[in-house]
């Protein structure tokens, strides 16, 4: 394996010194982020977090910051659940609608030592803050489409807080794209905090081009009662890799990951969660499939901490993966940490083929062996797509999986 330069010394570090001094008037939380960035620097293979992402191909590229202009033709509807976010930017003011307040604010102060947040932090135009008060439920889907436009190769830093209040409820799709087929490089980070008897539910599709880079990172923090429900779809870009760190620190919390990632040609998608159990009685589960064809690389880490005192945790965690080519790779990693005593927690991670004997089935019917590799593939891929809560976000889901092996979508029915 060869050794990756020096973070000073990739061609990605000069582009994001030039973004950073092009700042007009930097707040001294943006100041604290770039020199806290500076002192951690990028991630390398030596990282062991970051071993299994050949960042290689993003550190060869330069990007610039987008003209943060609205394009042309694109619009922002003001009384409806959807919210654009262009280049990072969000495409309208500050209002109310249908219990939803939507604000955008100054960078706050930057917590993070991770090398990608704190440069999020550091560069981000603003932070966009969505806040549903105590007792509201929000009955419509809020939709977030974060689109890159730029005509060159742009670098954007979107970031959002989430603040739900005491029993409110909100469901969030979120979804990342590209206007064209440049090289783009998207560093979102998402903040979720969840009030005593909060409910959120996520759904987060990544289907950028298939040149452009995403690194994401997902913080959640969930009171007493509260409940986190994140449903992460990576299909697009030609690296992505999403970090999601929930701490559940409230009694009877409850966290459920659920994931499908599908990587063709040379494509690279990489998830490592954490979940912290923090205090006694709650409960997290995990299920993610992975899906590698041609040269796909599918990487999953994920980790459950149960801390000390924190009895009567039940966390479950199932990572199931299906190598579709010689010569794609899958690498899985579930771990648990644990110090308390009396809890439950399991978890299992399978790597495999497509079923011959389901294959042979399938071809002794009649049905073409492409199309019939692409009913089985959409069959362990439901399991995930199922359990998103929108019937048209799921139609969606199934139909971009489809278009992956090129078959009609009456095979679904």
């Amino acid at each position: 394996m060869s050794a990756m330069p020096s973070f000073k010394e990739t061609e990605l570090m000069p582009s994001l010194q030039a973004a950073y001094a092009a700042l007009a008037t930097p707040t001294a939380a943006q100041v604290q982020a770039w020199n806290s960035f500076l002192q951690v620097g990028l991630p390398s293979l030596r990282d062991e977090k970051w071993k299994y992402t050949q960042l290689q191909r993003l550190y060869a590229h330069k990007f610039a910051l987008p003209d943060l202009q609205l394009p042309n033709g694109v619009e922002q509807s003001k009384a409806s659940e959807l919210l654009c976010v262009i280049d990072g930017q969000l495409q309208c003011p500050a209002e109310v609608f249908n219990g939803i307040h939507i604000t955008t604010r100054a960078m706050q102060a930057n917590n993070s030592d991770a090398s990608f947040a704190a440069l999020n932090a550091a560069l981000a135009p603003h932070e966009i803050v969505i806040t549903v008060s105590d007792n509201v439920i929000i009955e419509q889907p809020l939709d977030i489409e974060f689109t890159t436009t730029s005509e060159y190769s742009s670098m954007v830093y979107p970031r959002v807080t989430i603040q739900l209040g005491r029993n409110s409820r909100l469901t969030l799709l979120e979804s990342h794209g590209s206007t064209n087929d440049l090289a783009h490089f998207n560093n979102a980070v998402m903040q979720i905090e969840l009030a005593d008897g909060a409910l959120l539910e996520h759904c987060r599709i990544q289907c950028e081009n298939s040149a452009s880079f995403q690194i994401g990172k997902i913080t959640a923090k969930l009171a007493k009662h509260a409940q986190y429900i994140n449903h992460q779809y990576n299909l697009g870009s030609s690296l992505s890799r999403i970090d999601i760190d929930v701490r559940l620190e409230g009694v009877e919390s409850y966290a459920e990951l659920n994931g499908l990632q599908f990587a063709l040609d040379t494509q690279l998608h990489d998830t490592h969660s954490i979940i912290e159990h923090c205090v006694p009685h709650a409960r997290s589960a995990e299920t993610y499939h992975g899906i590698a064809d041609g040269r796909g690389q599918v990487v999953f880490n994920g980790k459950v901490m149960v801390h000390k005192h924190a009895i009567g945790t039940d966390a479950q965690q199932s990572s199931r993966n299906l190598l579709l080519s010689p010569k794609a790779e899958i690498d899985t990693k579930p771990e648990l940490e644990i110090y308390a005593d009396d809890v439950k927690c399991s978890h299992g991670a399978t790597v495999g083929q497509l079923d011959t004997t389901a294959l042979f089935y399938l071809r002794s019917r009649g049905i073409g062996e492409q199309k019939a590799r692409g009913m089985l593939t959409l069959a362990f891929a439901d399991a995930v797509i199922n359990r998103v809560p929108v019937p048209a976000v799921r139609d969606e889901l199934t139909a971009l999986v489809h278009a992956r092996f090129n078959t009609s979508a009456e095979i679904a029915s």
